[in-house]
C-alpha cells in the first residue's frame, strides 16, 4: 500500500467533500460537473496518481450520468411543491400527497447519490487515508466486517459502561 502524507491525505479529503457537495443537489448541470473536474485537477498534484486516476474514473463514470439529467429534470418540474403544467399550459395544484411522494422519491435519490460517493470512499480512498492495507487488497466484504467489528467493538465497550454504572 503507497504511503500517503499529510498534505495528500488533505488534498483527497477536499475532493471527496467536493463530490459529496456535487450529489447533495439533485439537479446539476453540465458546468457544474466540469468545475468539479477542475477543481479536483487543481489538487492532481497532491494526489498519488493512482488514487487521482480512481477519483476521475469514479467522476466520469458514475457522476458524469447526474449532470443535464433531462429525464430527471422533467420529473422535478413535473412534480414541482406548488404544481404542475398541464400539456395544454394549465397549471395544475398538486395534492399533498402527490408533493410527500415527490419529497420522499427526492430524499430517497439523494440517498441514494450520497451512499454511492460514501462507499466510493470507503472503496478506495479509505485505505490510502488509513494505510490499512488489509482493506485496501481485500475484497468488498473485507470492509463490510471491518465496519462491523469496529460496530461490534463500540456496542459490547458500551454495553461494559452500562453495568459498570
Amino acid at each position: 500500500m503507497q504511503t500517503v502524507n499529510d498534505f495528500s491525505k488533505q488534498q483527497i479529503m477536499e475532493c471527496y467533500g467536493m463530490m459529496i457537495n456535487f450529489v447533495s443537489e439533485v439537479e446539476r448541470s453540465a458546468s457544474e460537473l466540469f468545475q468539479l473536474k477542475k477543481d479536483i485537477s487543481l489538487r492532481r498534484i497532491g494526489i498519488p496518481k493512482g488514487i487521482y486516476d480512481k477519483i476521475m474514473s469514479f467522476v466520469e463514470g458514475s457522476l458524469e450520468p447526474i449532470a443535464d439529467n433531462e429525464e430527471f429534470e422533467d420529473w422535478c418540474h413535473d412534480c414541482s411543491v406548488c404544481g404542475q403544467f398541464t400539456t395544454e399550459g394549465d397549471f395544475v395544484h398538486i395534492t399533498l400527497e402527490e408533493k410527500q411522494n415527490f419529497e420522499e422519491r427526492y430524499a430517497v435519490l439523494l440517498f441514494e447519490r450520497l451512499r454511492m460517493v460514501e462507499a466510493f470512499a470507503m472503496k478506495e480512498l479509505y485505505p490510502a487515508l488509513t494505510g490499512d492495507s488489509a482493506i485496501a487488497i481485500g475484497t468488498d466484504n473485507s470492509i463490510y466486517n471491518a465496519v462491523k467489528w469496529s460496530r461490534r467493538g463500540i456496542q459490547e465497550h458500551n454495553k461494559m459502561e452500562v453495568q459498570s454504572v
